[in-house]
């Protein structure tokens, strides 16, 4: 998907909050979509928090415009779904994803410690 305009530059992960205003829409409309369209999964941070990537805000965007043409729910879904181009296509090797995570949580506790310690 293409960059659009209404991405703020250098901005790679998105709150939920910060997508409802950026798209426009409410909260509770995010997670139905999330919960109709399968190509839109936002990860969860440690603590459940969603993190949107700007390919995720792009389909959010996507999903809007076909809604705004006059697409049902289940046209929309049809359609991301027959576009190699939409949503997410990504290959994720669970193993280096693991390896991630764990780099992640280690990396929080050290900075959870330093910022304890008042260094």
């Amino acid at each position: 998907m293409a960059e659009d305009h209404r991405l703020p530059a250098g901005q790679q992960f998105f709150r939920i909050g910060e997508v409802s205003t950026l798209a426009e829409m409410t909260v509770s409309k995010l997670r139905f979509w999330e919960q109709h369209f399968r190509q839109l999964r936002p990860v969860r941070g440690g603590r459940g928090q969603r993190r949107y990537s700007r390919e995720d805000v792009l389909l959010v965007f996507q999903i809007q415009e076909l809604a705004a043409q006059g697409y049902s729910l289940s046209a929309i879904s049809r359609k991301l779904q027959s576009d190699p181009t939409s949503g997410k296509n990504r290959t994720i090797n669970v193993d280096e994803l693991n390896e991630l995570r764990n780099r992640l949580v280690a990396l929080e506790e050290r900075l959870g410690g330093f910022l304890r310690s008042g260094r």
